[in-house]
């Protein structure tokens, strides 16, 4: 199909913001280990150069009048910003916030024209579909494969930008430390995808970790004329800002490895690479995000065994559990099979059940039951040998006059009175009246009845 339907781009929150308005909503519907806090805290930092626009309240247990209070004096301000995390986790709240997003079009509602309401949530049922169709739908989820994490690491709203990446305070080492710790970042959220082959633990390593692990790195090599403290650095990457997500043995000794593979004095020699196949680019001291971008979109779409430290038959496991999990969700596509003659929907009860059961019968039955000729000629039929006998008479007379007494000796010993019963309970007692005397006619009577 082409690399075109593989390769995932990097969320563009810029596109977005300039698609919206101030009445429409922006909903980022994002998986688990996505950091969207502080995501759109540097695409807010990165369009107006400040933060303190932006108001947000993860949403739960009793923080419904603060999301509503917060998103009341945003409209009495101006260019302010709100953001609500994870709606899914307040299903009682969404009617209500149905109702606030509405009130935006109302004539006498005055909204700046910069105001933004940012709200996320992962796929659910219960968000409404009112909001869902007034609004621009951003999806956010980690990508797949060492170069499409790498291009979201260093993208528009990645945790490595240029002014990150042009500091000098850091010296000489930064920039392959920098990249040595993002690639390493990549390959341990990569080996997520491999199920226990890559991890016996599913963990859950979230973009917050790089940004803490930048934030350590940048304080070891702030100091003038001091050496890297690797000893320092494997403690409080390995040990506190990914180690404290692992729990298993093996995983945390796995972990120490592959982070002192990335972070050794060996890593700023220039002729280091990251796996001896030599797929892996060299990274030059004086390179720019520019230069890094164009280096991560040179590498191979598939990623080598060698780099992320797993078997190659673990590659091929992988492969397969992505195309029948690719397939699972193709026949979940499928339209259901559903009966052409009758829809029940949950709301119904018993009586209108009964009655459209009745309805859908009638439209099958055909207009004319009685065949084409004359009179003499025509034999007796079911339908004429009916109204013709006596229990037709009968059971006319039974209906005029009032309720079956065989029914109503049926209806009182169900245990209700007359007015107690259902249609549904009617049409069975008549059903039945009707074939006990056909079953105690005489024979002369059912004759010319047509079995």
């Amino acid at each position: 199909m082409g690399k075109e339907y593989t390769q995932r781009t990097t969320v563009n929150l810029k596109e977005s913001y300039e698609e919206s308005t101030a009445q429409s909503p922006l909903i980022l519907i994002h998986s688990s280990g996505v950091d969207l806090a502080s995501m759109l805290l540097r695409f807010a930092l990165e369009l107006t150069g400040t933060t303190s626009h932006v108001t947000m309240v993860s949403l739960g247990r009793g923080q419904a009048a603060k999301a509503e209070e917060l998103i009341a004096k945003a409209l009495d301000s101006q260019q302010q910003w709100v953001f609500l995390q994870n709606c899914h986790l307040a299903a009682s709240f969404m009617p209500r916030l149905c109702t606030v997003v509405q009130s935006f079009h109302e004539p006498d509602v005055s909204v700046d024209p910069d105001f933004r309401l940012w709200l996320s949530s992962k796929s659910v049922t219960t968000f409404p579909v009112s909001i869902l169709q007034t609004s621009v739908k951003v999806a956010v989820e980690s990508p797949q494969g060492l170069r499409n994490k790498l291009l979201q690491t260093f993208g528009s709203c990645g945790e490595v930008t240029e002014e990150v990446l042009e500091n000098t305070e850091y010296g000489p080492a930064w920039r392959k430390l920098l990249f040595s710790l993002c690639f390493f970042n990549a390959v341990i959220k990569e080996r997520v995808c491999y199920g226990t082959l890559g991890w016996n633990i599913p963990y859950k390593f979230s973009s917050s970790d790089l940004e803490v692990s930048i934030r350590v790195l940048s304080k070891a090599l702030s100091r003038p004329g001091a050496t890297v403290p690797w000893p320092a650095l494997h403690y409080m990457m390995g040990e506190v800002t990914y180690g404290g997500h692992v729990s298993d043995v093996w995983d945390s000794r796995c972990l120490n490895t592959l982070l002192h593979q990335f972070c050794n004095p060996d890593v700023l020699e220039d002729d280091f690479c990251y796996c001896s196949s030599g797929t892996c680019l060299r990274v030059p001291a004086s390179a720019s995000l520019e230069d890094l971008v164009q280096m991560v979109g040179a590498l191979p779409e598939e990623d080598a065994p060698e780099v992320l430290a797993i078997h190659p038959e673990a590659t091929r496991t992988c492969r397969e559990a992505q195309a029948q999990k690719f397939m699972d969700g193709l026949v979940a596509l499928q339209p259901k099979a559903a009966p052409v003659t009758l829809l029940v929907s949950p709301g119904q009860s018993n009586d209108e059940l009964v009655m459209e059961i009745l309805t859908n019968l009638l439209v099958q039955l055909p207009l004319v039951v009685e065949p084409e000729g004359p009179a003499e000629s025509r034999a007796p039929t079911t339908l004429r040998s009916l109204l013709a006998s006596s229990i037709w008479r009968t059971l006319h007379a039974n209906i005029q006059g009032g309720p079956d007494r065989l029914g109503q000796e049926a209806m009182m010993s169900a245990g209700g009175g007359q007015d107690e019963v259902s249609v549904s309970q009617r049409a069975a007692v008549a059903l039945g009246g009707l074939l006990l005397r056909a079953a105690a006619a005489p024979p002369e009577e059912l004759a010319g009845v047509q079995r």
